[in-house]
C-alpha cells in the first residue's frame, strides 16, 4: 500500500472519529435528527477507509454499501 493510500485512509478514519464526536454533542443538546445524521456519515467515512484498505473505491453512497449487501 503506497503512503498516498495510508494517509487517505488516515483521513477517512478521523473523519469518521471527529464526525461521531459531533454526533455525541448534538446527542446531548437532543438534536436527535442531527445525531443521526451524523452518526450515518461517520459510519460512511469508516467503511470508505476500509474499502480503501482492501483496495476498493466507491464515489457514491450507493456503490460503498454493494459489498456489505451481498448486490
Amino acid at each position: 500500500m503506497n503512503e498516498e493510500r495510508k494517509t487517505l485512509i488516515e483521513y477517512r478514519l478521523l473523519r469518521a472519529h471527529e464526525t461521531l464526536e459531533d454526533a455525541k454533542i448534538l446527542f446531548d443538546k437532543r438534536k436527535l435528527f442531527s445525531t443521526v445524521n451524523r452518526i450515518y456519515y461517520a459510519m460512511f467515512y469508516a467503511v470508505n477507509a476500509l474499502l480503501l484498505s482492501k483496495n476498493l473505491v466507491a464515489y457514491r453512497k450507493r456503490l460503498l454499501m454493494k459489498p456489505f449487501l451481498g448486490l
